[in-house]
Parts: structure tokens; C-alpha cells; sequence
């Protein structure tokens, strides 16, 4: 396994995916996951910060609750927020780099109240027990929705150079 990550780390592969299927991958990545870290910035102070998400056409949806991360979007909504998969099938307990895939997405966030008709719908759609409303007719208080619009998507994966493509591979809205 170690002579084949290394040959796979000095290949060159430069080959890039077909949009459609770059897409699948990293709609695939994303179902697959129901964690991110959301990184805001503000007056050059930069906040990261662990939230469930989940996706629905090519936008994040987090639910936040008070904090600078809130404050931050509210000044300054460009967004980078990072996914990963560390366990991989194709590589059994993902015990190297081979087992890791990730996306780095750059969007713009905005925010949804909690008295808005967006943020029940949205709400709704988290899939996770902790998320989701006990009562379905419940409407959280006090909780804002993240939502953020994905424009670019920098996908990692060091196995797709074993399909001959380049490792990094960048989807664009």
C-alpha cells in the first residue's frame, strides 16, 4: 500500500473529470456526510466552526444558533466551509491518504430567520434526530438557517489518479 500511495503522489495526472461527473462525486461526498466546518471572517479574525448541514440542489443548509459565526455573515457572507470522508471502501480502514476525499467549497452564506415560511421548510429537511423538530408542526426559536450557495467546489481525492485523472478536480457554479 505504501509503494502504491507514493507512486500515486509523484504520478502526473492532469486530466479533469466531466462536469456531470464531478458533480455526482461531490453530490455523493456531501450525502455522506452531515458534518462540516463552517470558516467566516471578519476584520481579519477568522472563525471556524463545526455544524451539521445538509444539501439540497448546490447550496448547505446549517442551522445556527447565536455566535460570532452569525455576526461574521452578517458583515461579510463570502464563505469556505470544508467536508471530508476519511474512511473509504476502496481502501478498507482508511488508515492513509488514500482513504481521503474532500471538498473545500467557497460560497456566499446568507441567513434565514426563524419567522420566515424558507426556514420551517428548510428545517424540516434535516434529516438527523438531533435537528429535526420532535412535534413536526414544532418551530424552532431562536435559531437562524445558514444557507450557503455553493460557486466553487475544489474537490480532493488522490485515487482518481488511478482513473488517470488529476487528484483535484474544481467544480464551478
Amino acid at each position: 500500500m505504501a509503494t502504491q500511495f507514493r507512486r500515486l503522489m509523484t504520478a502526473k495526472a492532469d486530466k479533469q473529470l466531466p462536469k456531470d461527473e464531478l458533480w455526482g462525486r461531490i453530490v455523493t461526498l456531501l450525502k455522506g456526510q452531515t458534518m462540516c466546518t463552517l470558516c467566516t471572517c471578519l476584520n481579519d479574525v477568522p472563525r471556524a466552526t463545526p455544524l451539521e448541514y445538509y444539501l439540497h440542489d448546490a447550496s448547505l443548509y446549517m442551522v445556527g444558533h447565536k455566535g460570532v459565526k452569525l455576526e461574521n455573515i452578517r458583515q461579510n457572507p463570502g464563505v469556505s466551509i470544508g467536508v471530508y470522508n476519511h474512511v473509504h471502501p476502496r481502501w478498507g480502514d482508511g488508515g492513509n491518504w488514500l482513504g481521503v476525499i474532500g471538498a473545500q467549497i467557497t460560497g456566499t452564506a446568507r441567513l434565514v430567520p426563524d419567522d420566515v415560511p424558507e426556514f420551517f421548510e428548510a428545517y424540516k429537511r434535516f434529516a438527523s434526530p438531533t435537528s429535526t423538530p420532535a412535534n413536526p408542526g414544532e418551530k424552532p426559536r431562536g435559531r437562524i438557517m445558514i444557507v450557503t450557495d455553493m460557486e466553487r467546489v475544489e474537490y480532493n481525492d488522490i485515487a482518481l489518479k488511478l482513473e488517470g485523472y488529476a487528484s483535484k478536480q474544481v467544480w464551478r457554479a
